[in-house]
């Protein structure tokens, strides 16, 4: 049996200038970071985008979101960084077009590297699939591929089981991600020399930037029902502004949550952080176990 982690398995849609920088960028006219993560997606960046997050979080600071800025690249990695994603409970931003404009959330406090990154493509659209909110529908959609170095001492048949394993591997994960069917069957039928581009309509229809079902339940659980159909019904507004009100606190404790879990298997993250940082979030792990 061939294992698919030994061919490179790749997700692109063209030759990169750069490997992704992953940058923590204040938000403007807010109290919290957004990371960037710009250019090629490749093997380490799920390791240094969590050694990024956690140098804000140690310092006392929150990370609301991620943005993403890529055509593609390593997708053993992105889903590796998407499961990281959903674990933390962020959301995922990437450019978005709404009415025939072009908008982007990039705080002024950066700039694209290259301005043909202002789109999410091939296995940066697994990244994103990991936020518990996605905000935005520039995405590009094709199958992975195996790359031809990699497959060049295969034969055929052994090319083909290659090849269904990776598909397989991506529809797995899509679904655990909970996107809607509409975009799996979009990234399996166009080939890696092609390319599905999402469009506003999609987005709607098939709730691309709704928050994900488990997460949404968890925080319904906790909060008074809401429908999708309450804000356009007499007194939805202030009903609808209730549910946030409840939901943001839920939303940070969770996130909070979750960060601690991960402190858990990753505490190196606090080597080179100051002894007061060390002893405090000692006692926070102390506590969080009793």
């Amino acid at each position: 049996m061939i294992r698919i982690a030994a061919v490179a398995l790749t997700m692109a849609l063209s030759t990169f200038s750069f490997a992704a920088t992953i940058e923590p960028v204040k938000n403007d006219g807010a109290d919290t970071y957004t990371i960037i993560l710009e250019g090629e997606i490749t093997a380490g960046d799920e390791k240094h985008f969590f050694q990024t997050f956690s140098d804000k979080v140690l310092d006392g600071e929150t990370v609301a979101s991620v943005q993403l800025y890529s055509k593609g690249g390593d997708v053993d990695e992105a889903i590796k960084l998407g499961k990281m994603i959903r674990r933390l409970r962020l959301i995922t931003i990437i450019p978005k077009i709404h009415d025939g404009i072009s908008e982007t959330d990039i705080p002024s406090g950066y700039r694209l590297r290259d301005n043909r990154n202002q789109a999410c493509a091939s296995s940066c659209f697994l990244v994103f699939a990991g936020g518990i909110w996605r905000i935005g529908n520039v995405a590009l959609l094709h199958r992975p591929f195996i790359s031809r170095d990699s497959s060049r001492n295969y034969n055929d048949l052994e090319r083909e089981r290659l090849q269904k394993d990776a598909m397989n591997l991506v529809v797995s994960y899509l679904k655990d991600m909970e996107v809607n069917q509409f975009f799996i069957d979009k990234t399996i039928q166009y080939s890696s020399q092609d390319s599905y581009q999402v469009t506003q309509q999609d987005a709607e229809s098939y709730d691309l930037n709704e928050p994900v079902p488990s997460i949404e339940e968890i925080v319904l659980s906790k909060c008074d029902s809401l429908k999708k159909s309450d804000k356009y019904r007499p007194g939805g507004i202030e009903k609808y502004l209730k549910y946030q009100q409840c939901k943001f606190p839920i939303i940070q404790e969770l996130k909070r949550s979750a960060f601690i879990r991960e402190l858990r298997q990753h505490a190196s993250v606090l080597e080179s952080k100051s002894d007061a940082i060390k002893k405090y979030w000692a006692f926070v792990l102390n506590e969080s176990n009793n």
